[in-house]
């Protein structure tokens, strides 16, 4: 049975403005795999006009997870536009820390980087592996 990969996103600091007419209205993305034809992705809610610093406070559940053929969470985050959303900043997360943490649960705060490797702020998450019929808590 595959288990499942629960992500809460407490919130991003420090984000590089991409908005020239306003403020950042970021999003987070995650997927396990961005190399299929189709990737498919959970999302954040959009935080409108939130800058520079955003609080999600959102739990996200990626499904199919398996530990054997999955070993990195890929974290965008973006910024919500009309026509198309701009990159802020990109993560790719080894799931190793997860499974050598206690409890199969791991927080922490991820630098952000751009495609040229410059920080473009900081992402906090908090990752569980969970097992079928399990629950973050337990």
């Amino acid at each position: 049975m595959s288990h499942s990969l629960q992500v809460y996103a407490h919130g991003a600091d420090h984000l590089r403005k991409v908005d020239h007419l306003g403020k950042n209205s970021p999003y987070a993305q995650f997927s396990l795999d961005i190399h299929e034809k189709k990737p498919s992705f959970e999302k954040t809610a959009v935080k409108k006009h939130a800058g520079e610093n955003v609080e999600w406070n959102e739990n996200l559940t990626i499904s199919n997870f398996s530990p054997s053929e999955h070993n990195t969470l890929y974290v965008e985050v973006l910024d919500h536009e009309i026509l198309a959303d701009a990159v802020i900043g990109y993560a790719a997360i080894p799931l190793r820390q997860v499974a050598e943490a206690g409890g199969n649960i791991f927080s922490g705060k991820f630098d952000l980087f751009n495609s040229k490797g410059e920080q473009q702020g900081t992402i906090d998450l908090t990752i569980a592996d969970l097992k079928p019929g399990q629950d973050a808590h337990e």
